[in-house]
């Protein structure tokens, strides 16, 4: 799997991950978590402010998701700064600077405590009638406090120290996904539609939070290949960055690394923590070859004039691509 943050490859024994923690980080506010100028607080510890907070959605004017949905690759736009800022159809819920590494690896969820006073709603794409399975349609009971367990798929990302962790609800994100007439009707057909007034609860008896799977960044072992070492390498080099946007390494460059040693049988040394525990170490050294491109054109073995460089325990050589032969392949050192 890819690790976001540390941007490498880390091969894991099981999935989900044994050592991970579920963790839940509470939504919390004054009552006034609308906008990111306003009071909402994301923390460990369980909500001790306002018992509510409230936003109305209007399917006229649906809160907006930024990526087009034809749209499945990373390093597009996904900063909504600016959405955070002004919609005030939605809340947001920050956290504190972070003061050491957190890495959630596996799948996040979320469970809401919330109330409606229209037929149907969505909760962050969560269609209200289906809250009990996609199998059957409940109706819900107008301001009647639901609970909504929303499941948020799974990530790996390493959150950096200064980072923040931030949780936005709100009723739509459109176009991405249908927008909601909250009629109780046809969404997909309906021609009319009315607005929801609605209410988030985090007291002490609805407790709204979502869960991470936290994983300890002490005693784990990895396998990092590829451009996942020298991206590693780049960011501890660079000046930290706080932003936590997701992207993949692009562009046309030359790739270089000092985690391992490049001159035959001189040794293979990592330079970094996460790499000291490595089996294996791979670098590639290319110029003038995308990053995307690349890992390509070396499993294919046709990479231009690239020089790819193994450091491995003895007696073990690796390559990328088993059907590949070896003629064919970049020249590949082994380093004792």
């Amino acid at each position: 799997m890819f690790v976001f943050g540390d941007n490498v490859w880390r091969k894991e024994k099981a999935w989900p991950l044994q050592r991970a923690t579920p963790t839940k980080w509470y939504v919390t506010s004054g009552g006034h978590a609308n906008t990111s100028a306003g009071d909402g607080v994301l923390d460990t510890l369980p909500p001790r402010g306002a018992a509510v907070d409230t936003f109305t959605y209007h399917p006229a004017d649906p809160t907006p998701f930024l990526i087009d949905s034809r749209e499945l690759e990373t390093s597009l736009n996904e900063d909504f700064t600016a959405l955070n800022a002004s919609r005030r159809d939605a809340l947001v819920f920050t956290s504190k600077a972070l003061t050491t590494p957190v890495e959630v690896t596996g799948p996040l969820s979320a469970t809401l405590y919330a109330a409606t006073d229209a037929k149907d709603t969505d909760w962050n794409v969560m269609r209200a009638r289906f809250r009990k399975g996609f199998d059957k349609v409940v109706p819900l009971m107008p301001n009647a406090v639901e609970r909504y367990h929303l499941d948020l798929w799974f990530t790996s990302r390493v959150f950096m120290p200064g980072h923040t962790l931030r949780v936005w609800i709100s009723s739509a994100l459109f176009p991405k996904y249908d927008r909601n007439l909250n009629t109780g009707g046809d969404n997909e057909r309906g021609t009319t539609f009315v607005t929801a007034h609605q209410r988030l609860l985090h007291d002490a008896a609805h407790p709204s939070h979502i869960t991470l799977p936290v994983v300890p960044r002490s005693g784990s072992t990895a396998v990092v290949t590829d451009f996942g070492i020298a991206n590693a390498r780049a960011r501890a080099a660079s000046s930290g960055s706080s932003s936590i946007g997701i992207g993949r390494p692009s562009g046309s460059h030359s790739v270089k690394t000092s985690a391992c040693r490049s001159t035959p049988h001189t040794g293979c040394r990592a330079s970094n923590s996460a790499a000291r525990a490595l089996q294996d170490c791979m670098i590639v050294r290319q110029s003038k070859v995308s990053t995307a491109m690349g890992v390509n054109q070396i499993r294919r073995g046709t990479a231009p004039r690239s020089r790819r460089v193994v450091c491995a325990p003895p007696r073990r050589r690796k390559y990328l691509g088993n059907s590949t032969p070896r003629q064919n392949c970049p020249r590949a050192v082994r380093c004792d």
